[in-house]
């Protein structure tokens, strides 16, 4: 009788309807936008549905990447360097290369982030309506986003699709085959997860807009768009020192790679916004606890995104040990105290008798220059004494997560 019954509720989530059928991309042309659109009239006539309000979420925030993933490519950003472009903005490695890139200039590529910022607030705001557990069920690697906005949302614009695109293969470890689906159950601690990813990403965001590029894009910004409206034309066409050398370097001329990196210098414009950033980052700290706070309640075991440590992840292989639970817990406690100013980075110059105070340089921002930063000098302004940071913390993240805690934080933020 049990079973029958849990049938009849699994099935009731699967049905298919608005909600399903936005995720798994079969509305219209399968963008963000008709999905939004569609859960939006599902929740007018099943209002508070809160399965429906996750999956509202969630494509609202795939519409805040979506949006700037469509300005990178209409501008065809990392055509010049399309290699190292992605190690600039990551997202600009998964964007197909732009035949006729539109001229941009740099309040273009600002209005790009205040548009992404604003889906990110509404999914955030959308996601904390939920208030009751549920289940949402659906294929992640089917998700897509019409990442060079032509209005249809491909398969090669899936999330399959780009990691193929990426030459990232999935494969099952148990039969080592190629996996095509991957079916998952999300629930209420996942929406906590996705508020975490909402504010990082949001404080990401808000990082780049509190900085004034305009330097950078007026005299490099060649390097990573091809037609970017600026007073210095001839530094994109006609002769160069160089010429030979650009053979090496993608068609760009080596000092105007140099001086990229060397114009990495940024004054802050607003520092209204790195308190923005701040907020965001602490934000998603908390939502991380809350988060896990529910995982831990959870005695299921199905299809799980993030499994607790009694639980198997829908992902083949991946796990959550005790110990990488608690070296998590101490990762999110540490960061909130140097994100506060309780505790001091350790500084990697001098007698080591002096940390970098984050939370003063939130508060007394001047401008961020990465050679500098790294150099020493431009940490100067925070520098002090107090307690720092325990490198132990790091140690048995690193031991916890088997030398591999980037690519689990990238997982569970």
């Amino acid at each position: 009788m049990m079973l029958a019954a849990s049938s009849l509720f699994v099935d009731t989530q699967c049905r298919a309807d608005e909600v399903n059928d936005a995720l798994a991309g079969k509305i219209g042309q399968g963008t963000t936008s008709e999905g939004i659109k569609a859960i939006e009239s599902f929740l007018i006539t099943n209002p508070g549905d809160d399965r429906a309000l996750f999956s509202l979420g969630l494509m609202q925030l795939l519409q805040g990447w979506e949006s700037v993933s469509q300005g990178l490519y209409r501008y065809g950003a990392g055509g010049p360097l399309r290699q190292s472009a992605g190690l600039v903005l990551p997202i600009a490695g998964l964007i197909p290369a732009n035949p006729d890139p539109e001229p941009v200039a740099v309040d273009d590529v600002r209005a790009m982030f205040l548009e992404g910022i604003e889906s990110l607030k509404a999914a955030d705001q959308t996601l904390a309506k939920i208030d009751d557990d549920f289940y949402c069920s659906t294929d992640i690697l089917a998700i897509r986003m019409d990442f060079n906005g032509d209005g249809i949302a491909s398969d090669k614009e899936t999330v399959l699709g780009v990691l193929s695109t990426t030459r990232v293969r999935l494969r099952n470890p148990d039969t080592n085959t190629p996996m095509t689906k991957l079916l998952v159950d999300f629930d209420r601690g996942d929406a906590e997860w996705l508020r975490g990813y909402c504010n990082l990403s949001m404080a990401l965001d808000e990082y780049i807009l509190a900085h004034d590029f305009s330097e950078l894009f007026n005299k490099a910004g060649h390097v990573f768009f091809p037609e970017p409206v600026s007073e210095y034309t001839y530094l994109r066409s006609g002769k160069s020192p160089f010429e030979q050398e650009k053979m090496y370097t993608g068609g760009i001329d080596p000092l105007d790679i140099v001086s990229f990196i060397h114009l990495l210098r940024f004054p802050v414009a607003q520092p209204e916004r790195l308190e923005k950033v701040q907020d965001h980052l602490l934000a998603a700290i908390g939502h991380s606890r809350a988060m896990w706070s529910l995982y831990n309640n959870e005695t299921d075991n199905t299809n799980e995104w993030i499994p607790n440590t009694m639980q198997t992840a829908a992902l083949p292989g991946a796990m959550i040990t005790e110990d990488a639970y608690k070296s998590w817990i101490q990762f999110l406690d540490a960061s909130q105290n140097i994100l506060e100013g309780n505790t001091l980075l350790p500084f990697w110059r001098g007698d080591g008798s002096l940390g970098i105070d984050i939370n003063a340089y939130f508060e007394k921002p001047t401008e961020f220059d990465l050679i500098l930063f790294f150099q020493g000098s431009a940490a100067h302004p925070y520098l002090k004494e107090g307690e720092m940071l325990d490198p132990k913390v790091w140690e048995d993240m690193e031991r916890a997560f088997n030398r591999h805690s980037f690519r689990h934080m990238f997982w569970i933020n």
